[in-house]
């Protein structure tokens, strides 16, 4: 019973890493892996697809819900503009309900001036309109599968370098690291440990030695050239005889994984960010705007007058507002 309870025994990847080998791995983790290391290690073995979702996305699809409370304040606003019965000279009788479509509200929206009862309404559907369509189409993030020639994993090729190049300098701390990983990995490291990397150099070496037999006994070419020739393809054979190759070590077999590693990233292109940041400052100008309103009707120094100028300012700011975003969101949906 006590066998049937007990835990399977955990299997540990080790391999010699310095501290900034390690760094690196501490800022993949949160980069990768929502700051866990294990679940980094992972992912860098799984061989799967790591999804990565820019710092960009956060705060840039609910502006719609982020709008309602600055809405709400026009809409208060312009309940106490209307209370003010500031003469109407060409009242409209515009149905707002019955518009749907967004040139629809655009036409009428031509006809219609600040002091219309109907303006502010038309205006703040219309941009409601347009909050929704960024939201659920144009800030939805692009898809992208990165691939050695991206700048993401080009990116990551020089960190990891960097770190193991640091690392064999003086005080680079070497020390054992692990984590948790599976049989199969466990397998892998061994057979990856058998070999070396190298080109093959043996047929190269053959062919150099041929070389240099060829040339001893081509009665063509003086005896002078021989011996020069000869010393030159030797020292060249001693050269090749001596590098010293790249070890096969679980450090590198973790290095060779990672930098394998296949990432699909969820972002935005230069061309859609720079769009959406102009979007996300249009809105932050109108909240501006709503604050500065309600800072003149709050004050009991100020006239109706002064109020009611305040307010009408701040209607031209939502039309000129709907009218920003209306163009950046046809310009974010053609692309």
């Amino acid at each position: 019973m006590n066998d049937e309870l007990e835990k399977p025994k955990e299997i540990f990847f080790r391999y010699y890493a310095g501290d900034n080998f390690e760094n690196l791995l501490k800022c993949l983790k949160s980069e990768l892996a929502n700051g866990k290391r294990q679940r980094l290690f992972d992912l860098i073995f799984g061989e799967s697809l790591i999804e990565v979702f820019s710092s960009e996305l956060q705060n840039v699809s609910n502006q719609y819900k982020l709008f309602q409370p600055n809405k709400s304040q026009i809409e208060l606003s312009d309940t106490y503009f209307n209370s003010l019965k500031v003469k109407d000279k060409s009242p409209s009788e515009l149905d707002i309900e019955t518009l749907i479509d967004v040139q629809d509200m655009l036409k009428e929206g031509e006809s219609i001036t600040e002091v219309n009862k109907q303006f502010l309404p038309l205006y703040l559907k219309l941009l409601d309109e347009l909050l929704i369509t960024f939201d659920f189409e144009c800030s939805s993030p692009e898809i992208t599968v990165q691939d050695k020639n991206s700048p993401f994993i080009k990116s990551l090729y020089k960190r990891i370098n960097k770190a193991l190049k640091l690392d064999k300098k003086p005080g680079g701390n070497r020390l054992q690291r692990k984590a948790k990983c599976s049989e199969k990995i466990k397998v892998e490291v061994a057979e990856y440990s058998e070999v070396l990397e190298t080109i093959n150099i043996n047929s190269l070496l053959l062919e150099l030695t041929k070389t240099k037999s060829n040339i001893n006994s081509d009665s063509s070419i003086s005896c002078e050239l021989k011996e020069r020739a000869k010393r030159e393809i030797q020292s060249c054979i001693e050269g090749v005889s001596s590098v010293s190759f790249r070890k096969k070590t679980s450090l590198n077999f973790l290095v060779d994984k990672l930098k394998n590693i296949q990432i699909r990233l969820y972002g935005y292109s230069d061309e859609r960010k720079k769009l959406i940041q102009e979007f996300i400052f249009n809105m932050s100008e109108l909240n501006n705007s709503v604050k500065k309103c309600n800072s003149i009707k709050s004050d009991d120094k100020k006239s109706s007058k002064d109020k009611a100028i305040a307010i009408i300012s701040l209607k031209k700011q939502v039309k000129e507002t709907a009218l920003k975003q209306h163009s950046l969101v046809a310009l974010m949906k053609a692309l």
